[in-house]
């Protein structure tokens, strides 16, 4: 008999002996009404029939290990398929920290397939006690070596990693600025400090960086990114404080008040 014929008789055999445990439950409710107990009986007759989640079928994962899939799925506490709720493996499953989706199915006799699509890397945060990756949801999905340097923005400090997604979305629309940046820095979680190219720092304010982000695209093409500053400040409206790399002392200039269209972008959410 070939491999085709014998696992087709394995299923006529499981979906017989699934008729006889729903008839002996058909009699037995004769006696007493459809319960949990019930169905607990038809579950042990299901399992008796050999219909047990045993097995898993996986795909998908290049990060994620077969050992937390088959964690997450619990198989041991169902004892048939019947009972093996798929709804609730798809939850625990999804919540494994690479995982974005799950696509979970119970195949008979003893199977249950589970397809994943991962989650993709995008941002390296340096988080106070460890390096962390973490995706444009901002879920931080595994930790790599301190001091790791993978091509990804970088980010740092307490809560950056969470904030990181809104401030590279952010700086997509100021390309000058973006393509000179080297790190970002969360400063109490509440603003953003970002370290250009040449050791400069740009001082964010929390309420409206959008605002003066877009002011300083604008400087770009006097050579203001590009002068060697040691900071550049823009924590107070209307005025531009800037440190220069030689002299201890700042230097503060008034600067064009925002544009009315820039306004509006530091009110549609500018300041992560």
């Amino acid at each position: 008999m070939g491999r085709r014929s014998v696992a087709l008789y394995g299923s006529v055999l499981a979906l017989a002996g699934i008729a006889a445990a729903m008839s002996m439950l058909v009699a037995a409710e004769r006696v007493a009404p459809a319960t949990t107990e019930g169905f607990g009986w038809l579950d042990r007759a299901a399992a008796a029939a050999g219909l047990k989640p045993t097995r898993l079928e996986l795909r998908g994962n290049k990060h994620t290990s077969r050992t937390d899939v088959l964690a997450a799925l619990a198989l041991h506490e169902s004892p048939s398929q019947l009972s093996f709720d798929a709804a609730a493996a798809t939850r625990r499953v999804e919540a494994l920290p690479w995982v974005a989706t799950a696509k979970i199915s119970s195949i008979l006799p003893d199977t249950v397939a589970v397809e994943i699509a991962e989650r993709t890397a995008s941002i390296l945060w340096r988080a106070p006690d460890r390096d962390l990756l973490v995706d444009m949801d901002g879920r931080a999905l595994a930790s790599v070596p301190r001091g790791s340097d993978i091509g990804l923005p970088i980010v740092a400090g307490e809560g950056a990693g969470p904030a990181a997604p809104a401030l590279l979305a952010l700086l997509r629309s100021f390309p000058e600025i973006e393509r000179r940046l080297v790190v970002s820095e969360r400063v109490e979680d509440r603003r953003w400090r970002l370290i250009l190219a040449g050791g400069t720092r740009l001082e964010l304010p929390a309420g409206a960086a959008a605002a003066a982000l877009s002011w300083l695209e604008s400087q770009a093409g006097t050579g203001l990114l590009d002068r060697g500053l040691e900071a550049i400040d823009l924590r107070v409206a209307d005025q531009l404080v800037v440190r220069p790399g030689s002299a201890p002392v700042a230097e503060m200039i008034a600067r064009t008040p925002p544009t009315r269209s820039t306004s509006r972008a530091s009110a549609a959410g500018g300041a992560p």
